[in-house]
């Protein structure tokens, strides 16, 4: 195990992250690192706002964008835990509209000219791990555009439901931002007889004092948080979203299991140091050992050549061996990205939780090139 070298770290981060904000590239950024005797290291470059009166701090407010996604990955295994459902069980047990799903292999448009009976039924893990075909590819993309999401998750996941699937589960892989991980939530409140919000804070984020990440910012909280701004060739301006959207497109306070959290580097240190802990924090247990390891192993899809390797684990990207610049971090490394700028990894070879936040609306997501720049800093500040 090596350990991180702060100061190098430190002198990289900043002159890498000061350029990025004298070229107008983003605002600021706030980044840290934990182990399990807590932290180690942060910094902070730039500001929360265009005017640069706001210094960026630790309970700074930011949309995390798919970096719900691991939150909801955890709650449901929570209620699977329970044993009050399977991830291998049909989600149709619990939503009889998906029972007889279509796959597409003709579109027009935004509109499918050609389908047949998906082979496989839909299962929690093929939500969780990017397998199901639902609200992905070329397919999601058209169907998105007349099957929309609404303010009721009960309503949108039912909506969902008449859509053509992109592949049949299973057999392939291709992201799913935004409905795979609703029916997730769905599903959640469903086993646990509680609107989903409700039941994050109560199992999730009131035990692990995340006490800044919600659906829907106080005033307070909305006073804490970045200008959301986007890049444009005369430089950052402002991008119109409500203050109490989580997401482009969203109302306020929509409720999604795949993006739409507000949080804070704080806060969201507690999800991943918990994560680092093997699912416990300061005593207090989020998630079962048998749990940490199916979300963080990278799960197996069926292929017609047999059985290949998923990318994914459940609710979690998890890292193969190195490849140079572009995936530096070391093997069965783990976490996830967020549109507007947000990552963060656990390393588990080197024992340690890294976060990096920057609100930025075109920032790219899992492909940001800041998020990767602190990765390589990271691991080339190691020794």
């Amino acid at each position: 195990m090596k350990q991180i070298d702060v100061y190098q770290l430190g002198t990289k981060y900043t002159a890498h992250n000061e350029k990025r904000v004298r070229e107008g590239y983003c605002l600021g950024s706030i980044a840290g690192i934990w182990t399990k005797d807590g932290e180690r290291w942060r910094s902070t470059v730039g500001f929360a706002d265009l005017a640069g009166t706001r210094r960026i701090e630790g309970n700074t407010v930011f949309r995390l964008a798919s970096m719900t996604k691991p939150i909801t990955a955890t709650a449901f295994m929570q209620v699977a835990e329970s044993g009050r459902i399977d991830p291998d069980t049909p989600i149709a047990a619990f939503l009889p509209e998906y029972e007889n799903m279509s796959v597409a292999y003709g579109i027009s448009g935004d509109r499918v000219l050609k389908s047949h009976p998906a082979s496989v039924l839909i299962t929690p893990r093929h939500l969780l791990s990017h397998s199901s075909g639902l609200g992905c590819g070329t397919v999601g993309i058209a169907q998105s555009k007349y099957i929309k999401k609404t303010a009721s998750l009960a309503d949108s996941v039912h909506a969902y439901a008449a859509s053509c699937l992109d592949f049949d589960p299973e057999s392939n892989v291709k992201y799913s931002p935004i409905w795979a991980f609703d029916v997730l939530a769905r599903l959640v409140e469903m086993v646990a007889d509680m609107p989903y919000e409700d039941y994050l804070k109560k199992y999730i984020f009131d035990p692990l004092g995340m006490v800044d990440t919600t659906y829907l910012p106080s005033d307070e909280q909305v006073a804490r948080c970045v200008d959301f701004v986007e890049q444009t060739p005369h430089g950052l301006v402002s991008k119109r979203i409500s203050p109490r959207a989580g997401f482009v497109g969203f109302a306020d306070g929509m409720v999604c299991g795949g993006a739409g959290l507000f949080s804070t580097l704080d806060d969201y240190s507690r999800f991943a140091q918990m994560l680092l802990n093997g699912g416990s924090l300061n005593g207090v247990r989020i998630l079962s050992p048998f749990s940490m390891r199916e979300m963080t192993r990278r799960q197996e899809i069926f292929t017609a050549g047999g059985f290949a390797e998923n990318p994914f684990g459940l609710g979690m990207r998890v890292c193969g061996e190195p490849e140079g610049d572009a995936q530096p971090l070391p093997k069965d490394s783990y976490g996830w990205s967020g549109a507007y700028g947000t990552h963060f990894w656990i390393d588990v070879q080197n024992r340690m939780a890294c976060i990096y936040m920057m609100n930025l609306a075109n920032a790219g997501g899992s492909d940001e090139e800041a998020a990767r720049e602190f990765e390589r800093d990271v691991m080339s500040s190691l020794c």
